[in-house]
């Protein structure tokens, strides 16, 4: 009753994190005796065995239990733990596998932003949340500008690192989780890829005003960094900057998910047109 939660625990600290490093059965009788025995919070706790959760040799945690009676486990506990940590360990590696099988299939393989197909069914699920609640809703579209002049001077592959540093750029400076599958709420931004060096994020919660301010944050970021950050020299040894134009919409009730990237886009278009570089939000 008295086990203290949220334990934490290095790896080769306590008789856990030695079953840990050492990936084998640990087997202690009298916890008094061990020096490197960390308390649990069970009080009457004197002896513990621990058992490595492995499968095919990679380590997914410690399975460890304590009794209050010395020298409580035997050979035949032992191999029961073991047993028992085998199965353990082929579920969290099987559970592994599906949660990265879920992530892949939302995620452009590239950048590690989400892909055009997750950014459409999150695209017409806000846009129905928001019409629901009367919440605001902004899209801000990014194009990278003359980008084929970046692959056609340095090459295609300095030119994906162009991309996933411009990725790393937007979710430095917008509200996102790293992990895909984890995002089940509507206060947070949904950035994607949208095509070839097109990037797109949906910013629930958002007017145009505030969406304005981080297209701008992050049209900022990118000028001042990601050129510099991939190693991009220009002619004379200075830094080839790469810029992006920023479109903004804003949802409206009656508006059509394929009206509203329109209006994204139809911004960016401005942007392009006004001499790139900048931030336009969609009247």
């Amino acid at each position: 009753d008295s086990m203290q939660e949220k334990l934490h625990l290095k790896i080769g600290q306590g008789i856990t994190g030695r079953c840990a490093i050492e990936k084998r059965v640990i087997n202690v009788g009298d916890i008094r005796s061990d020096p490197g025995y960390i308390t649990s919070g069970v009080e009457c706790a004197r002896s513990e065995i621990a058992a490595p959760i492995l499968f095919e040799g990679e380590l997914h945690g410690v399975l460890t239990i304590e009794s209050s009676s010395p020298d409580a486990f035997d050979d035949d506990d032992v191999r029961l733990l073991s047993t028992l940590s085998a199965q353990v360990a082929v579920g969290v590696h099987q559970a592994q596998m599906f949660a990265d099988a879920e992530r892949m299939a939302v995620t452009d393989a590239l950048t590690g932003l989400y892909n055009y197909r997750y950014f459409h069914e999150r695209l017409h699920s806000e846009m129905a949340r928001s019409a629901r609640y009367g919440h605001p809703l902004s899209l801000v579209m990014i194009d990278l500008d003359q980008f084929k002049l970046v692959n056609d001077r340095y090459g295609h592959l300095k030119g994906d690192d162009v991309l996933r540093e411009v990725a790393h750029m937007v979710k430095r400076n917008t509200r996102c989780y790293d992990e895909s599958v984890t995002v089940k709420h509507t206060d947070i931004d949904i950035a994607s890829r949208y095509g070839g060096e097109e990037f797109i994020v949906i910013m629930p919660e958002t007017d145009a005003q505030g969406a304005a301010v981080t297209a701008e944050r992050l049209r900022a970021a990118i000028e001042a960094g990601v050129g510099q950050n991939v190693g991009l020299v220009g002619d004379h040894g200075q830094t080839w900057t790469v810029t992006g134009s920023f479109g903004v919409a804003v949802f409206e009730k009656g508006l059509g998910p394929e009206g509203l990237i329109k209006r994204a886009d139809d911004a960016v278009y401005q942007a392009k047109d006004a001499g790139r570089n900048r931030v336009v939000v969609a009247q």
